[in-house]
């Protein structure tokens, strides 16, 4: 039965890519360089500024928070993408990216059937409207709390893409499997992660927020992984909103996710027992000319069952300024950290940047 549906796959797969030829465009180069200095660190002492839930760790100074460069290009039934570059770590006990050059993208697609692509290589997991954005796409040059701990990034694997047009709004069906390692070399245990996402889109622009755009565009999605590690197992689902009319932008997310340990004989699990998460975050943004002032609301607690310093809350206020063709972006934000009374400690942080693009 296998062996069945492999070879009418296949078949399928090699009817179709022969059906017409399929003609690439040159390969298109593209490149980001993002920068920000933090002129204010309000730090009372070393408590305050701690391995902690999405404090950056930035003292006042400069720092070099992204750089990428690659090629992409893309046909009628293929199209690629392989960049490199390097992203700071977020914080001192979640360094999610690296100060060394390495690969970020590097992925194949392959249009199977019509309005099927199977994309092969590194690339984003199809989770969260905010992870999903690009990096050079994000109003307030860095992502929320919530979604930083509850979303997983980038894996190898392999995912299925399909698209159902309806006249001026989609359906749009993912789902893969990954390593879910984190490792760009293989995978060293069995256990694999396995995500899927359905999303409906009405008009274009779902996944960015500047600009003004015509009509409505609505965006909704569910989503959810899961992802069995060695020593560790994860399970996260979650949903997304966006919608923009004219000038104006509202973006919402709600996540949870479990983990659970699994054989603590052979590795070091990432919990103890059972530990239930929950994120979400509400951003709204209005562009008026080359300005676009926003504002965001982002929740995480570590454990929903216990009270502890793991639950934070963040307030995100900031104006950015884009050039004419929105290959310049420089901002500044304000962000405002509310922990529980008990563990409360002084560490705002207010922060300029500037991000030059090409795309």
């Amino acid at each position: 039965m296998v062996i069945g549906l492999v070879g009418t796959l296949s078949t399928m797969m090699f009817n179709n890519a022969y059906a017409g030829e399929d003609v690439i465009e040159d390969p298109t180069p593209f490149g980001l360089l993002h920068m920000w200095t933090t002129v204010y660190d309000m730090d009372e002492n070393e408590v305050a500024d701690p391995a902690g839930y999405g404090d950056p760790e930035d003292d006042i100074g400069f720092k070099l928070r992204r750089a990428r460069v690659g090629i992409g290009a893309s046909g009628e039934q293929s199209k690629y993408r392989v960049s490199v570059g390097m992203s700071s770590p977020f914080d001192a006990t979640f360094n999610r990216g690296s100060t060394d050059i390495d690969l970020v993208d590097a992925y194949f697609a392959w249009k199977a059937q019509k309005s099927i692509w199977i994309v092969a290589g590194v690339q984003k997991i199809p989770i969260s409207r905010e992870q999903i954005m690009s990096s050079s796409d994000l109003v307030l040059a860095e992502r929320a709390v919530s979604s930083i701990w509850l979303v997983p990034n980038r894996e190898v694997g392999l995912l299925g893409d399909y698209t159902l047009d309806m006249n001026k709004a989609k359906i749009n069906v993912q789902a893969g499997i990954f390593n879910g390692n984190g490792s760009l070399t293989g995978d060293d245990n069995s256990g694999k992660m396995a995500a899927a996402r359905v999303e409906y889109v009405l008009g274009e622009g779902a996944y960015e927020t500047h600009g003004t755009v015509n009509g409505l565009v609505v965006g909704l999605a569910f989503d959810g992984f899961l992802n069995q590690d060695v020593a560790t197992q994860e399970q996260g689902y979650g949903s997304d909103l966006i919608v923009r009319a004219g000038a104006l932008s509202v973006l919402g997310e709600f996540r949870m996710k479990t983990l659970a340990p699994g054989n603590t004989g052979i590795d070091t699990p990432a919990v103890l027992s059972e530990t239930n998460q929950i994120g979400y975050l509400a951003q709204i943004g209005y562009s008026v000319g080359s300005f676009e002032p926003a504002i965001r609301y982002s929740f995480f607690d570590d454990n929903i069952d216990i009270d502890n310093a793991g639950q934070g809350q963040e307030v995100t206020a900031g104006l950015t300024w884009h050039n004419k063709t929105d290959s310049i972006r420089v901002g500044g934000s304000y962000v405002l950290r509310l922990e529980e009374e008990t563990y409360a400690v002084s560490n705002d942080t207010a922060r300029l940047w500037m991000m030059l693009r090409y795309k």
